[in-house]
């Protein structure tokens, strides 16, 4: 099934505008080189924040968009557990030496946490309009959803552990 509704598109621009911009950044690519080693989980993430635009001239099929907002919310919650807790060792390493953009830089690192809260609302948004479409447009009584049982982890991957 294609997707093809207005405001699941406008969260999927804003999305990825938001990880372009604060995510994804030169300052910061670095830290995410582990999580993104998994070429899968890369690639689905890709398509849905640098590719957006292409997807959604095209639409989005529905079993490919859950895809990649699992991807997302499992991005979210690797860099919680593996990145974030050293945040501040991996502030200096990154810092100290830096002359040009120390500024920029400094600042990328001290907002991910914030950046990364609001990465994980914007997939939760998305996920609960899709949910939503899935239902109102479902065919059958068994929605899309259903045949994918990896997305009731989406819930424990979007949840800020302490």
């Amino acid at each position: 099934m294609i997707v093809e509704n207005k405001m699941i598109s406008e969260v999927i621009m804003d999305l990825g505008k938001h990880y372009k911009e604060n995510v994804s950044t030169r300052f910061l690519r670095p830290l995410f080189s582990e999580i993104l080693a998994d070429t899968s989980l890369s690639r689905r993430i890709s398509d849905i924040t640098e590719h957006s635009q292409d997807f959604l001239m095209q639409g989005y099929h529905l079993n490919d968009l859950y895809m990649n907002i699992l991807a997302l919310a499992q991005f979210v919650f690797l860099v919680r557990r593996d990145v974030l807790p050293n945040l501040s060792s991996l502030t200096e390493e990154n810092t100290r030496f830096a002359t040009s953009d120390k500024v920029y830089r400094t600042m990328a690192f001290n907002n991910l946490p914030a950046n990364i809260r609001i990465l994980a609302d914007y997939i939760n948004d998305l996920y609960v309009l899709t949910i939503a479409y899935d239902k109102k447009n479902s065919s059958s009584k068994t929605c899309i959803s259903d045949s994918i049982p990896e997305l009731d982890l989406i819930g424990k991957y979007l949840i800020e552990s302490d």
